[in-house]
């Protein structure tokens, strides 16, 4: 009975169908068992209950086996008790750290420091990665760049804070300074993004003013020339169009930001298509000078507000290129992205989409990722796809939040996955921003309310694509395929009025 409970609670955790746990109460007995309830209450948002078990369960565990399976896990759901658990048992934690693959709990574990700004055991777990006797996958050690880079920064920004408290060792460091004469500082970031960029083969884009510190908007690689003859020429050497479809809301800080790097790509046959969905603040004013100097950005602006998603599948009415692409109003596009997506496209017609990896930073320049570790991850909006998948699944799913997900899960249902090729590169640096879809109220994690809607849609699509029969895979703008809550619903009067704009706006071209 014991085993079948924990099979369930895996199941659970691993599907990420955690509404399931409001059914189920705390096992009695069974380590593993406890430690995945106590995982899926923090997957369903109920972090008080989940941490309340956790410190019941601390002085529990019976075994350095039974800690090392239980701390990355917890370290990824539940960051600070997984601190909580090493410090407990510190003492086995030093011994599981002269195992030759230590690293698949002790990266995760510098995550969870990192995602509690936690620096002191940070720099343990980073000290006890450099033993010699440590091994590493290639993945792993390019997080380890950039969990790195998150101490350094810390620590720089610790002396900078002690430096202004003490004047005399300010005086003398700038002294100091002045007779060494100045160097140039090149923020931590920007190095962990150049060692990663050199070992998976990528270009190295020069930062403007690393004095400054770090910002996306200062990664510029060189100015390609956009004139009307020069995509004309791209034309002629027979590279397929590429539509890229940029949708925004109030993203007058990132936008420019976001559509210079589609603009600097290497792959110069665009159309990239800007879609405003409603936007309370003036995007008008920051797209148009990019349209005027770039024949290949075109800006829309819907009359009424209908999320992403909606505005997404807009777009797609009037794209005219033989592949789709999409990327965020808030992520810089590593300037091979385009090239490297299509080329395996270009060669294997049996491919129907490929994908890319993606890391975030803060606004202060640190590295974060929702779930803690590893910071690398997989893009969930960068499928570059054929525009011909259309006509097996009509279109995103016409949702306000969520939707990236359901749509990769549907071409891997309707091709398979052997179709989509998921390229290792980090093609993308997305900015983890407050104002993010991730973050809204109703709708984003970060309350349990919004939390609750993104699992129960996420449970409907993946039961109705267990089941779906191929020719229920393709979504109509009027017709809902599956139960979704009532708050992720596009207010239909909003799209009738966004479907006749652009259906003028086909007929004007």
């Amino acid at each position: 009975m014991f085993d079948h409970k924990l099979q369930k609670l895996k199941r659970i955790y691993t599907s990420r169908n955690f509404l399931q746990i409001d059914n189920l109460s705390f096992p009695r007995c069974g380590f593993k068992a406890q430690v995945y309830y106590l995982l899926c209450l923090a997957g369903r948002g109920k972090l008080r209950q989940a941490q309340l078990y956790a410190s019941w369960l601390q002085p529990r565990v019976k075994s350095r086996r039974a800690l090392v399976w239980a701390l990355p896990l917890l370290a990824v759901n539940l960051p600070q008790q997984a601190l909580a658990w090493y410090q407990h048992y510190f003492a086995w934690g030093q011994k599981l750290a002269q195992q030759a693959q230590a690293a698949s709990w002790l990266l995760p574990m510098a995550g969870a420091a990192s995602a509690c700004q936690n620096m002191s055991l940070l720099k343990h777990f980073l000290v006890q990665l450099e033993q010699r006797h440590i091994r590493f996958s290639k993945k792993q050690q390019e997080n380890l760049y950039f969990l790195e880079a998150n101490y350094r920064q810390w620590l720089e920004q610790a002396v900078s804070q002690h430096q202004e408290q003490d004047r005399k060792v300010k005086a003398t460091l700038e002294r100091a300074s002045a007779e060494q004469g100045a160097t140039k500082v090149i923020p931590y970031a920007y190095q962990a993004l150049c060692h990663l960029w050199q070992k998976q083969g990528l270009q190295t884009v020069p930062l403007q003013a690393p004095e400054q510190g770090f910002a996306l908007a200062r990664l510029n690689s060189p100015q390609v020339n956009t004139t009307k003859q020069e995509v004309q020429s791209q034309l002629s050497r027979h590279e397929p169009l590429v539509s890229v479809i940029v949708t925004c809301y109030n993203a007058q800080d990132t936008l420019t930001t976001a559509v210079n790097s589609l603009r600097q790509q290497t792959y110069q046959n665009l159309e990239i298509i800007v879609v405003d969905d409603a936007s309370e603040q003036d995007l008008a004013s920051v797209i148009t000078p990019l349209c005027k100097a770039d024949p290949r950005v075109k800006y829309l602006r819907l009359p009424a507000n209908i999320g992403t998603y909606g505005a997404k599948n807009l777009a797609l009415e009037i794209a005219q290129g033989e592949f789709i692409a999409t990327h965020d109003a808030d992520d810089w596009a590593h300037p091979q992205k385009i090239a490297l997506q299509v080329a395996p496209l270009l060669t294997q017609p049996e491919l129907i989409a490929t994908t890319s990896k993606w890391i975030k930073i803060t606004q202060a320049g640190i590295f974060s990722a929702r779930l803690v570790y590893p910071l690398i991850r997989l893009n969930p909006s960068s499928p570059l796809w054929r525009k011909q998948a259309l006509q097996t699944l009509g279109s995103w799913d016409w949702v306000k939040t969520g939707a990236d997900s359901e749509f990769l899960a549907r071409l891997k249902k309707a091709f398979g996955s052997k179709a989509i090729d998921e390229l290792e590169q980090v093609l993308v640096v997305g900015q983890e921003l407050e104002t993010s879809l991730m973050h809204h109220p109703s709708t984003g994690y970060s309350s349990l309310q919004g939390r609750e809607q993104r699992l129960a849609y996420w449970q409907a699509w993946q039961e109705f694509l267990k089941q779906a029969r191929p020719e229920q895979l393709s979504y109509a703008r009027d017709q809902r395929p599956f139960p979704i809550p009532q708050v992720l619903r596009i207010d239909p009067q909003h799209l009738e009025q966004d479907w006749q704009y652009i259906q003028s706006h086909k007929q004007r071209d």
